[in-house]
């Protein structure tokens, strides 16, 4: 992935919500957008580094 790209995780794990946060944060990305639905968290990351 290059600076600036957008990738989307879709994970069904409700531990992820956190752990995806915590990872991106570490990892010095931005967490574009974290939407939930009955089923599945889907998440929007910018790769920032």
């Amino acid at each position: 992935m290059q600076v600036g790209d957008i990738l989307t995780v879709l994970a069904d794990d409700p531990a992820a919500e956190d752990d995806i946060s915590r990872w991106v944060k570490r990892n010095g990305h931005d967490l574009l957008e974290m939407k939930k639905t009955d089923k599945d968290i889907e998440f929007s990351i910018k790769k920032v580094k």
